[in-house]
């Protein structure tokens, strides 16, 4: 979680324990930060391992896309390391942690990316793999989810008329055409729209859950897909986006 530090407005993020209790406040990244905070959900199954967003209070305005906003990983009992920005990239915050805590969910921007896109860094390999974001789009909202295995990413992009979308092996999808592909309907339901947005994704990638505007207020909802529907989804094979692979038949004749 977050605590207030000395400075008002400030925040620093720190480590709770049931046991004691305890509360451990987390280093900041660099020496000008004043502000740090984890991201939603962003520990480790273990507890072990936290991704955050650190950043200096006064320059960045709490702008998440602002310059020198960087990502961080945070090791217990006190390592706290820099997650690399996208190369030729200026500012980064972290959107969550596989439950081993090896890869982190970053958003950040860079010079083919300069409004932000969404990818994936590996605390083992030291590498990051660009996911990129869908086209026409770009701000990634600071909430987001992934499996397991990063394989599945589910992200909000916009900033006042916000729209869903979920990355697997075959790119960017939209969720409205995903759900509908998959005869799903949500009556009197608007998922895409200001305010509107995914919350997060179950590690199993069957779970995805969210807010949207239901017969004009603001709700949750919650929609459990088959198992392997959202990694199968527009895979090759796969003409009529249904998540399962498709014959094609020619008649030679005519």
């Amino acid at each position: 979680g977050f605590a207030r530090y000395i400075t008002p407005g400030a925040l620093q993020a720190v480590r709770f324990t049931v046991s004691g209790p305890t509360i451990t406040a987390i280093p900041f990244l660099n020496g000008g930060d004043d502000n740090s905070g984890p991201a939603l959900r962003a520990t480790s199954s273990d507890g072990s391992v936290m991704v955050g967003t650190s950043s200096n209070s006064v320059t960045s305005g709490g702008n998440l896309y602002h310059t020198g906003n960087q990502a961080f990983r945070y090791v217990y009992p006190g390592t706290v390391s820099a997650i690399p920005f996208l190369t030729g990239g200026t500012w980064s915050f972290g959107l969550g942690v596989s439950p081993d805590g090896n890869l982190a969910l970053v958003a950040g921007n860079s010079p083919s990316l300069p409004t932000g896109g969404v990818y994936l860094y590996n605390a083992t390999s030291l590498t990051t793999m660009s996911l990129g974001a869908p086209n026409g789009y770009g701000f990634p909202s600071n909430a987001a989810g992934m499996n397991s295995d990063g394989s599945l990413v589910a992200i909000t992009f916009g900033t006042g008329f916000n729209s869903s979308f979920i990355h697997n092996a075959a790119g960017w999808h939209s969720l409205s055409t995903m759900l509908a592909r998959a005869g799903v309907s949500f009556p009197g339901w608007t998922l895409d729209g200001n305010n509107n947005g995914i919350g997060g994704l179950s590690a199993d990638g069957t779970l995805l859950w969210g807010t949207g505007s239901h017969n004009g207020n603001t709700a949750g909802w919650i929609i459990e897909f088959n198992p392997g529907y959202l990694t199968a989804y527009g895979a090759l094979g796969d003409f009529d986006g249904d998540g399962h692979p498709d014959i094609v038949w020619q008649n030679t004749s005519t």
